[in-house]
C-alpha cells in the first residue's frame, strides 16, 4: 500500500491508481476525486503533524507538497516508510545547496541574502548596493523558506532595504531570504534518480502570472510535456548529477528553473511529486509512481531500459495538456449544479475521450469557497 500525503494528492493518487498501484490519501482538500480513487481518504491539517502517529507502516509514502519542508513531520513519516530520510528531504531545500550546486553546474542563481547577511559586517557594501538597486529600479523578493506554490513570495519595496529597522521589523530573518527579482520563462524540470543515474523525465511550462489576493505568485498551472532544447540537456544534466551526488536522493524530483535569453537560473528544488508531473504522466504514458516506488530495487539493465523508453517517448509523443487552476472570484457554496459540471467533464487521464475539455480536484457539492481560494483544475488537450 502506497501512502500519498500532502496538501492535495489528486493527482498523484489518479497516476498511482491508473497504473495499477493501491494507495490510501492524506491531503488537506479531500477533493470528490481524491475520494473516489483512492483506497481510503483522511482530510488532514499538516501543521499538526499528530495524525502520522497513527499510520501504520506503509510500501512506500510519498509526498506532494508541504511536508518537506517540516522536520518534526519528515521524522514522523521516516517510521513509516524508512526510505525517508529527513536529512536528505531538509539538504535539498537548502537554499545555500541550491546556489551552491547551480553554479557548480555553470548554472545561475539570483542574488539572495539572508536579513543579516544583508545589513552586516559588510553594511557599507551592502548600502551601496541598496542604492544602486532603489535607483536602477531592480525588484527584490522577500521568499518564505516554507512556502509552497507561490506562496510566501511577495515584492519588497526597495525603501526598506535602506531600513534597517524596517526590514527587520516586516521580514523575520529566521523565517525567509531576500532575493534578486529575475524575470524570464518559468520552467519546471522533472527527473527520476536512481543508483545506477539520473534521467529527465520531462518538461513544463508555468502558465503566466496573474495578481492575486494572497500573492502575486500564486501558482496558476502548466503546459506539458514540451521539448527541451537541446542546448539546455547537457547542463541540466550536470547540475542533476551534482544533486544526487551530493545528496544520494533516489527517487522522482523537480527542479524549477526561470529562462531568460540564453540564461538559465535555478528558482528551487522540490523533493516530492509536484503538479506538473501529471502532465508528463500522460503526455509521454510514463509510470512514474511505479518507477518512484520501485527505484531503489532496479538492476542496471532495468535502469537501461528505463532510460530508452525517456528516450524513446520524448521523440514519439505529441500529446500535450493545459492544466489551469480556478480561484474563487468570492466566498460562495458549490451548488448542485456547479458540482455536477464539473462530475460529469471529470478527468480520468490519458483514457479520456470527448473534445478536450476537463475537471480535476473537485470539490464536493456544498462545500464552503473562499476568496482567493483553489476550486479546481481545469484540464484541455492542446492540439498542435
Amino acid at each position: 500500500m502506497l501512502t500519498a500525503v500532502g496538501f492535495s494528492t489528486r493527482a498523484l493518487v489518479q497516476c498511482a491508481r491508473r497504473e495499477g498501484l493501491a494507495v490510501r490519501s492524506f491531503d488537506c482538500c479531500g477533493d470528490r476525486d481524491t475520494r473516489e480513487i483512492a483506497c481510503s481518504t483522511e482530510v488532514i491539517d499538516l501543521n499538526d503533524p499528530s495524525w502520522i502517529k497513527t499510520l501504520e507502516p506503509s510500501a512506500r509514502v510519498i509526498l506532494a507538497g508541504g511536508c518537506e519542508d517540516i522536520g518534526e513531520s519528515l521524522e514522523l513519516l521516516s517510521r513509516v516508510d524508512p526510505t525517508i530520510i529527513p536529512e536528505q528531504y531538509l539538504q535539498i531545500r537548502d537554499w545555500r545547496n541550491w546556489r551552491q550546486w547551480a553554479l557548480g553546474s555553470g548554472l545561475k542563481f539570483p542574488s539572495t541574502y539572508t536579513v543579516d547577511e544583508w545589513l552586516c559586517s559588510n553594511v557599507s557594501a551592502t548600502a551601496e548596493s541598496a542604492k544602486n538597486a532603489l535607483h536602477q529600479t531592480q525588484r527584490w523578493l522577500w521568499k518564505k523558506q516554507r512556502s509552497a506554490g507561490g506562496l510566501g513570495v511577495s515584492f519588497i519595496d526597495p525603501k526598506e532595504l535602506l531600513e534597517p529597522s524596517s526590514l527587520r521589523a516586516d521580514h523575520s530573518p529566521e523565517l525567509g531570504v531576500l532575493q534578486e527579482y529575475v524575470l524570464g520563462k518559468s520552467i519546471g524540470i522533472s527527473f527520476l534518480s536512481s543508483n545506477h543515474g539520473t534521467v529527465i523525465v520531462g518538461m513544463a511550462e508555468s502558465m503566466p502570472l496573474q495578481k492575486h489576493i494572497w500573492s502575486d505568485f500564486i501558482y496558476r498551472g502548466s503546459i506539458g510535456p514540451v521539448l527541451i532544447p537541446d542546448w539546455l540537456v547537457s547542463p541540466i544534466n550536470s547540475f542533476a548529477r551534482t544533486v544526487v551526488r551530493t545528496t544520494g536522493w533516489t527517487g522522482l524530483w523537480q527542479a524549477d528553473f526561470l529562462l531568460t535569453g540564453s540564461d538559465l537560473y535555478l528558482i528551487e528544488i522540490n523533493p516530492r511529486w509536484t503538479a506538473s508531473m501529471e502532465l508528463i504522466v500522460n503526455g509521454y504514458d510514463l509510470p512514474l509512481v511505479t518507477w518512484h516506488a520501485n527505484c531503489r530495487q532496479l538492476g542496471e539493465s532495468d535502469w537501461k531500459r528505463l532510460q530508452a523508453k525517456v528516450e524513446g517517448t520524448h521523440r514519439e509523443s505529441t500529446l500535450k495538456f493545459r492544466k489551469e487552476v480556478l480561484y474563487a472570484k468570492e466566498d460562495s457554496i458549490v451548488s448542485i449544479e456547479e458540482g455536477e459540471k464539473w462530475w460529469g467533464r471529470r478527468w480520468i487521464a490519458r483514457d479520456c475521450v470527448g473534445d478536450g475539455l476537463w475537471y480535476a480536484d473537485i470539490p464536493q457539492v456544498h462545500s464552503a469557497l473562499t476568496k482567493g481560494a483553489p476550486v479546481c483544475s481545469r484540464i484541455e488537450r492542446i492540439y498542435s
